[in-house]
């Protein structure tokens, strides 16, 4: 596709978004690059949505479009409940729907009428069940049929983060069993570390929940504690940093601490948090000879660190 698709794309979404030749012939990546250059309203996202499920998308593919893509929501709450409660028939999760629930009784936001129902009988529980099972093989199944290769990571990326939004601890402790968990991508990354880098502390404390090494290193040596540390996540920081065999001086490949990159990025609660670690090195320098100090960017921050010994 070439680049003027996308600035036509950008001016009339409507008229590719409800174009199922188009949708069927074009490949994932030029679409999430022509919606990268656009802003869809609410509707205009709910039919793309609708459509691609209806063609050759599958769920990976469809929660790529939804990392990649920008809504207008209108800044009304209500919306964004639309939205959640869409989301959630089109891709069948509960997730989701729980979400726009839990947003409505905090709002104090009335469910829409519905006819009521009558209670469910053993039978219906059953199948329920039954059904739930068979939803979660068929999760199992497909990961096992994507070859353990660098190409494929973001699809197992997909699959495992969609086992953490649903609660499959079953599949996800399969899903390490089977090595799934160790796949890297180009920079070095397991699921673990994208999972940090992009700031998902739900999908990551699971990974490690169900098995996976908490303490892993990527090609820049940095763990997920020092990511999340960068993120400013204070709930995860505190999570790694209780890990065994976790070292909150361990050093990435340019001698940066996590304490280092807390105050780089200015996370105040994080420093303060990491600062009450047994151990923690004040005045570890990096390969530029350069402490945590001297990545204050605040009187605050400098006060603090001058506080617990830093010179």
């Amino acid at each position: 596709m070439k680049s003027g698709v996308s600035s036509k794309f950008s001016q009339d979404p409507d008229k590719f978004i409800n174009d199922n030749s188009f949708l069927n012939k074009v490949q994932i990546n030029d679409l999430v690059k022509y919606l990268n250059n656009s802003t869809l309203n609410l509707n205009q996202f709910l039919n793309l949505l609708q459509n691609v499920s209806k063609l050759q998308y599958d769920k990976i593919n469809i929660y790529y479009i939804l990392e990649q893509v920008t809504i207008d929501l209108d800044n009304e709450p209500i919306r964004v409940i639309e939205f959640l409660f869409s989301i959630s028939n089109i891709l069948n999760n509960k997730f989701f729907s729980n979400l726009s629930k839990y947003m409505r009784y905090i709002l104090n936001i009335p469910e829409p009428e519905q006819v009521k129902e009558e209670p469910q009988s053993v039978e219906e529980v059953q199948d329920q069940k039954e059904e739930f099972e068979e939803k979660k093989n068929e999760i199992l199944e497909e990961l096992i049929k994507i070859e353990k290769k660098k190409d494929n990571f973001r699809k197992i990326y997909g699959i495992l983060d969609q086992c953490s939004n649903e609660n499959d601890l079953e599949t996800m402790k399969k899903a390490i069993e089977y090595g799934y968990n160790d796949i890297q991508d180009y920079d070095g990354n397991k699921i673990l570390t994208k999972a940090a880098s992009k700031n998902n502390l739900n999908l990551a404390k699971m990974l490690v929940q169900c098995g996976d090494d908490p303490s892993f290193l990527g090609d820049s040596k940095r763990n997920a504690l020092y990511i999340f540390c960068r993120e400013g996540n204070l709930e995860a920081v505190k999570f790694f940093a209780s890990q065994p065999n976790i070292d909150p001086n361990s050093p990435n490949v340019d001698n940066w601490t996590t304490l280092m990159i807390a105050v780089k990025y200015d996370h105040y609660e994080v420093v303060q948090y990491l600062l009450t670690l047994k151990g923690i090195d004040i005045n570890a320098k990096n390969v530029w000879n350069e402490t945590a100090l001297q990545q204050a960017k605040s009187e605050r921050m400098r006060n603090l660190l001058i506080k617990n010994g830093a010179v």
